[in-house]
């Protein structure tokens, strides 16, 4: 089975060590042989480390050649750790990053995926291509969606 992430890259800091426990608890069942994720920052990234611990596969969707610019500091040194260690890379037709081949991104991801996780807080999202739109998206095609968001914890 495959599994897809999903996921804000804004994830409060006070919420971090809850979503990795709980993303760690969703992948250790042994029941995924492989994960999709964009490799985002924020909890993509988290979502890419558990799976790989897991013992799973990991399989990168890039939204756009240049991608990589859109990380800066730490975030990128994570996903250039990451991307290496991928089994597969899957890069959409985008040149550039903008909300659409994020969009299209997230539903490479769901398309490929039996389930998906998604480290949502409920709320709409804030652009094209965002966390609910990835959700609604793989509810629309009956995939099951496990959701991750610490009761009573709002973002930024």
């Amino acid at each position: 089975m495959t599994v897809g992430g999903t996921g804000h890259q804004d994830l409060p800091s006070s919420v971090r060590r809850y979503v990795r426990d709980r993303v760690a608890q969703e992948l250790y069942t042994g029941k995924f042989s492989a994960g999709y994720t964009c490799l985002a920052a924020g909890t993509d990234q988290i979502f890419a480390q558990e799976l790989l611990n897991s013992g799973a596969e990991l399989r990168a969707v890039i939204p756009s050649r240049d991608y990589e610019k859109s990380f800066s500091g730490g975030d990128l040194l994570t996903y250039r750790k990451l991307i290496v260690r991928a089994k597969l890379v899957v890069n959409c037709s985008f040149e550039r990053g903008a909300e659409e081949a994020y969009w299209q991104a997230g539903k490479v991801v769901v398309d490929s995926c039996d389930c998906l996780v998604a480290i949502w807080d409920g709320q709409i999202s804030r652009g094209l291509g965002g966390t609910a739109d990835v959700v609604r998206y793989a509810e629309q095609l009956g995939k099951p969606v496990r959701i991750i968001w610490p009761p009573g914890v709002r973002r930024s």
